[in-house]
């Protein structure tokens, strides 16, 4: 969900409330032609990755953008989880 503020003299105001640009692309390809180039868009459809020569480069950068942010989720989850245990961890020694 987007949401769009305004400030006048007595302060913020919400202005438009909007559906997110993730869900209403929800299970639509991202891969497309714009100006005689292959581009994808990002994970939040907001910006445009590219220009490929081919539609088969731009599906290969995608699988690799793909991947990486697989990547970078699990070492995010190996970190909180880590962080979870040396809080953990802290707390048991104060007890103590």
């Amino acid at each position: 969900m987007n949401i769009n503020t305004e400030k006048d003299g007595s302060g913020w105001f919400v202005k438009e409330i909007s559906e997110s640009p993730m869900s209403k692309n929800k299970g639509k390809n991202p891969i497309h032609q714009y100006e005689g180039k292959w581009w994808f868009w990002d994970e939040c459809w907001s910006y445009r990755e590219g220009p490929w020569t081919t539609k088969e480069d731009a599906e290969r950068a995608l699988s690799i953008y793909a991947q990486m942010l697989e990547e970078q989720t699990a070492k995010m989850s190996y970190a909180n989880e880590a962080h979870k245990l040396k809080e953990s961890e802290k707390s048991w020694k104060e007890k103590d």
